[in-house]
């Protein structure tokens, strides 16, 4: 009697291990999908993510194009004053020429 009741709570307990393996090979799997999937940028990019990361607070979804320059502008302004661009000039152009283009959308939602 006992043996039998132990061999089905040894069957249950197995099955609850086993569901619980599947559940966390299958969150893992989603894990790994979701790093694997990875945003599709343009020319600006890696800039624009720079920007998001250190300065977001600053940018709002559904700014017009005009708000997001100027305040892009003070960013600039900022940075060229803590002298970030003196070892590289390349970077103040790069940066120049994301303002300058116009095309804030890998920043935020523009409200025309």
């Amino acid at each position: 009697m006992f043996r039998k009741l132990f061999k089905d709570l040894k069957k249950e307990a197995e099955k609850i291990i086993e569901e619980a393996e599947e559940r966390k090979e299958e969150q893992e799997e989603g894990a790994q999908e979701e790093t694997a999937i990875t945003p599709t940028y343009g020319r600006y990019g890696r800039l624009a993510a720079w920007i998001k990361s250190n300065y977001g607070n600053r940018f709002r979804d559904g700014s017009t194009t005009e708000e997001v320059k100027q305040q892009l502008e003070r960013v600039l302004r900022e940075r060229e004053r803590m002298g970030d661009f003196e070892d590289n000039p390349a970077i103040f152009k790069g940066f120049r020429a994301y303002i300058d283009n116009e095309e804030y959308g890998e920043l935020v939602r523009i409200r025309e």
